[in-house]
């Protein structure tokens, strides 16, 4: 039998002439060992096979280490061993390279990248994997696995069980296979993954756009269509960029616009772009979209100003005093008053299971009064020129202040109690 040397692998302990201790180490760690009783093997000789890790269970490791302690041992039924016939003699085993991993496969697919993923090394030869190496190749859809697949287009190391393939080309066929190395050197490809297919490739960028009004917060754009090679072409996204010629001014209110992009499924060229604010310059770019993301995005289309229309809303109001029936409030002004100038502001508060009470301020600030005490409200401001009324703001939730109860029902005497006192009640 064989046990592990000291210091190779962190498996082996002390081995002296101790046949006590040698035989618990067989027993505790599964040395290998073989029978000269064995009728198939001659007397006085006995070949010794190392195991592989997975047949170790626990002791796992021990199977990686190449330099063991031999003994002879005396046995009653040739199976186990009861005395100790000989000394250690240090040997060390050769190690191989590893066998190949089972089997890979390719996932998560890409236009131009694929995840492959594989199982560990379970034949590793006798010493730990150092690295594992996987490799792609381009090939026929039914490709044969005898047919030579050729040089291979993608290759990496690495110690994972998975590795990205980046680059591969949109649109192919490819196959791959791992291998992994120990000490002893570089083993096998595995078997091929079955075939895999990258995604289509990804949209151009679509030509500048061009867009025209249709009405204070609406346009129309058209581009012309992307090439007719597109693959699986499904929608298009219009990102939407508000020009604003102070700087500053998007800070000073809380309530300027900024950037958003719409979705327009089908692949139509012609969109209506809604949402937009009145008396305002806006740039547009378009983007195309198929099953394996979207393209870049196109030049931007020149500006165009929205028509004149009702304020923008202000920002969020603030409140500056509460009390039981009303509330004051403070807010900023519009930061875009439609292109007419702001007449007044529309306060609107509502409460759930109440009549929402409207009130009209020339400006900030202003009460609204006619609330109800102890009782939560959210409360919207709207900005009013001559050409109509603008969008609410951003609610303000509060809640109004303590009211004195209510007084109890009238008391009524409920009995005598005594010639100086009396009961009384009231609900």
């Amino acid at each position: 039998a064989a046990v592990p040397q000291v210091g190779d692998g962190g498996v082996g302990g002390r081995d002296d002439d101790g046949a006590e201790d040698s035989l618990d180490r067989l027993r505790g760690i599964g040395a290998w060992h073989a029978s000269a009783v064995d009728p198939q093997v001659a007397i006085g000789s006995v070949v010794l096979r190392a195991p592989e890790p997975h047949s170790m269970g626990a002791n796992e490791d021990a199977a990686l280490v190449s330099r063991w302690n031999l003994r002879l041992f005396g046995s009653d039924d040739g199976v186990n061993p009861i005395m100790a016939l000989s000394g250690p003699l240090p040997i060390q085993v050769a190690t191989l390279p590893p066998a190949p991993p089972a089997a890979v496969a390719g996932c998560e697919l890409a236009h131009n990248s694929a995840l492959l993923q594989w199982p560990a090394c379970m034949a590793t030869g006798g010493a730990p994997v150092v690295w594992y190496e996987a490799a792609v190749w381009e090939c026929e859809e039914r490709a044969n696995n005898d047919v030579d697949l050729g040089p291979a287009v993608w290759s990496q190391r690495t110690e994972e069980l998975s590795l990205r393939a980046f680059p591969l080309q949109p649109l192919r066929m490819h196959v791959a296979r791992v291998r992994c190395a120990n000490r002893a050197g570089v083993g096998a490809w595995s078997a091929r993954s079955p075939p895999f297919q990258t995604l289509p490739p990804l949209p151009p960028a679509p030509l500048k756009p061009s867009a025209s009004i249709c009405g204070a917060r609406e346009v129309k754009l058209r581009w012309p269509p992307v090439d007719e090679s597109v693959i699986g072409l499904m929608q298009h996204s219009v990102q939407v960029v508000p020009l604003v010629a102070d700087p500053d001014a998007r800070t000073s209110s809380g309530a300027a616009p900024t950037p958003w992009v719409q979705t327009f499924q089908g692949p139509q060229t012609e969109v209506r772009v809604s949402g937009l604010f009145s008396n305002t310059t806006y740039l547009f770019q378009v983007r195309a979209h198929n099953i394996s993301g979207h393209g870049p995005w196109s030049p931007p289309s020149e500006s165009i100003q929205t028509r004149p229309g009702p304020p923008q809303s202000p920002a969020a109001p603030s409140a500056t005093e509460i009390l039981p029936d009303g509330v004051q409030l403070a807010w900023q002004y519009p930061f875009n008053n439609g292109g007419a100038c702001v007449r007044g502001y529309v306060l609107k508060a509502v409460a759930p299971d109440l009549a929402a009470i409207e009130v009209h301020a020339a400006g900030p600030p202003a009460w609204l009064r006619g609330l109800k005490g102890n009782t939560w409200y959210d409360v919207c401001i709207s900005a009013t020129n001559d050409l109509g009324t603008g969008p609410c703001s951003e609610p303000l939730r509060f809640r109004t202040g303590a009211v004195a109860p209510a007084p109890p029902g009238a008391p009524r005497q409920a009995a005598e109690a005594g010639q100086e006192e009396v009961l009384v009640t009231w609900s």
